[in-house]
């Protein structure tokens, strides 16, 4: 069975080059899905923290969704990249996984073109059953006694990685950290998307305006 440790030290120098870049974007997803989720939390316990909150959703908000699907078409080309040039074949978790990532790329392309504020609500199936077969496929890597009933074949195992980087990044772990980082921005996306706009504002405060000089007086 090839273990991880044997198959990063037979990458070649592009390939080991393009990883680091993969493993560099997947701690970027991190961090932006931590800081997301941070400032989801602090809204949520702090009330007086809202409208500075709610400044900063007005100003990025807009990039959401586009980066939403830069964080799916980079994920779905790094599959490729591995299956195709680096010759790894993928496992049944990974295929899985795969499955779910690959429509999403479209659903967001489109939603962005359309400018379609319920994009959530149609991407939320593969997000969900996404991140949990990633998280269960990280797990089967540390435990390989979860995947005992796994169909996997000997040629690639879901309990071995094909390479493991900065300790603990799988591609498994990569994937993962993709759906993640889309449910993040579809949920800033949304956010912003139920932020009353400035035609809206001023449109209530005339009703407002006119029932208050129609009342008794």
């Amino acid at each position: 069975m090839t273990s991880a440790l044997m198959t990063s030290a037979l990458m070649t120098n592009a390939e080991q080059a393009v990883t680091n870049l993969f493993v560099a974007l997947t701690f970027l997803a991190n961090a932006l899905t931590l800081a997301i989720l941070v400032g989801a939390v602090i809204a949520l316990i702090v009330p007086g923290s809202r409208p500075g909150l709610a400044a900063i959703v007005e100003k990025v908000g807009p990039a959401a969704l586009p980066l939403a699907f830069a964080v799916a078409a980079t994920a779905t080309f790094g599959s490729l990249y591995y299956s195709l040039v680096a010759d790894l074949t993928p496992c049944l978790l990974c295929w899985y996984q795969r499955i779910l990532m690959y429509p999403l790329v479209v659903i967001l392309a489109v939603s962005w073109w359309r400018r379609d504020t319920g994009v959530w609500l149609l991407s939320a199936p593969f997000v969900v059953l996404g991140a949990g077969v990633a998280l269960f496929h990280v797990l089967v890597e540390r435990y390989p006694s979860l995947g005992d009933g796994l169909e996997c074949s000997l040629e690639a195992p879901c309990s071995v990685p094909w390479f493991t980087e900065a300790g603990f990044v799988t591609i498994a772990y990569m994937s993962l950290a993709g759906f993640l980082a889309v449910a993040a921005l579809l949920g800033l996306d949304a956010a912003w998307n139920r932020k009353p706009t400035g035609e809206e504002n001023v449109s209530e405060e005339g009703v407002s305006e006119e029932g208050a000089e129609g009342g008794p007086s």
